[in-house]
């Protein structure tokens, strides 16, 4: 059943916000201070107390874990909107509805982690995000190539999945906050790719998924070498990221070109992806073993902390089972005496 997901969610935020001056990409980024975080989560948590019952978001309030519905979850979708709460609200909501369609509920309630019927395609590199990749202020870096798509290896369903696994790779990473205040960046490279690798319908689900939606905000967008249907790619960039066409920086040429000009805009060679050639490449094997060991260590810690949470409830029971024993035993030893 589709969640109930009506609720007003245009009513223009009463939080009031301080920028920072433009940065080099030309973004203002709200000056936070723990007053402006208070007052913006008392107004969002305000306006998501009204959403029906069978919403997206209320179902997750039910069904999940506290830490993946926290208040750090929803700082997340704040300062992706700039703490402007009514657009920080509709993204929320869109983003529990989608990953309910994208998952089901059986593991839509469940942290994302990349299922083993889709690590092929996470290997492709078709997307790929390394947690020590990142600009000189510290926004990390995700890198895809069009030229590794290929539509008869995987299903579109697949390829999503991965877009959403690396964004929450992005947002439980150690350069998370600045990139959550920041921005991503995105360098795009088409190089080796051929007009029919081009899958549209995939371009559009990406889109649905990003804009609005996964709590990742947009920094800027380098275009690494581009081939010669440059234009095609642009009309599918339309779609996918819309007025973030405005902050694109094209580097055409050679790996030594682009590299150069890369570092004019302060990346550095360790921070730009082989294929282009810098000197960041990910062992992929090595990646998911090390992101394995941590889902398992995180979801040992959560069953602790599960039993040792229900250790009263249960001591409590355990009293109550003993005092009844006792009750019944009494009488028993009462009609012995008689005897």
């Amino acid at each position: 059943q589709k969640p109930n997901t009506n609720t007003n969610t245009n009513n223009p935020t009463m939080v009031k916000v301080e920028y920072s001056k433009p940065d080099e990409y030309g973004q203002k980024h709200p000056i936070e201070s723990p007053e402006l975080i208070k007052e913006a989560l008392a107004e969002l948590d305000a306006e998501l107390s009204k959403l029906p019952e069978d919403s997206g978001w209320k179902q997750a309030k039910k069904n999940c874990a506290p830490e993946l519905v926290d208040d750090e979850h929803k700082l997340t979708f704040l300062r992706c909107e700039v703490f402007k709460v009514n657009l920080a609200l509709k993204r929320i909501v869109k983003y529990w509805d989608k990953r309910i369609e994208i998952y089901g509920e059986d593991k839509a309630f469940l942290p994302i982690t990349l299922s083993a019927e889709d690590e092929h395609v996470y290997k492709r590199g078709m997307i790929k995000y390394h947690r020590g990749a990142h600009d000189k202020t510290g926004r990390s870096i995700i890198f895809a190539d069009a030229g590794k798509q290929d539509n008869s290896k995987y299903t579109r369903k697949q390829a999503v999945r991965v877009l959403w696994y690396i964004a929450h790779e992005c947002l439980r990473s150690p350069a998370s906050k600045v990139s959550q205040k920041k921005g991503y960046i995105f360098f795009l490279f088409n190089r080796h790719a051929k007009f029919s690798q081009f899958d549209r319908q995939l371009g559009q689900m990406g889109a649905s998924s990003i804009r609005g939606c996964l709590p990742c905000r947009i920094s800027a967008i380098h275009i690494l070498d581009p081939p010669t249907f440059f234009r095609a790619t642009l009309a599918l960039m339309k779609v996918f990221v819309g007025p973030l066409l405005k902050r694109n920086h094209v580097h055409p040429g050679s790996n030594q070109r682009v590299v150069a000009s890369l570092e004019k805009m302060h990346f550095t060679k360790e921070n730009i992806p082989s294929e282009v050639g810098g000197d960041y490449s990910i062992d992929y094997e090595a990646e998911l073993e090390e992101r394995k060991q941590e889902w398992k260590e995180q979801a040992e810690k959560e069953q602790a902390e599960k039993l040792e949470a229900e250790k009263p409830a249960t001591q409590e029971a355990e009293k109550a089972d003993q005092k009844q024993d006792e009750m019944m035993v009494e009488p028993d030893i009462a009609d012995e005496m008689e005897e």
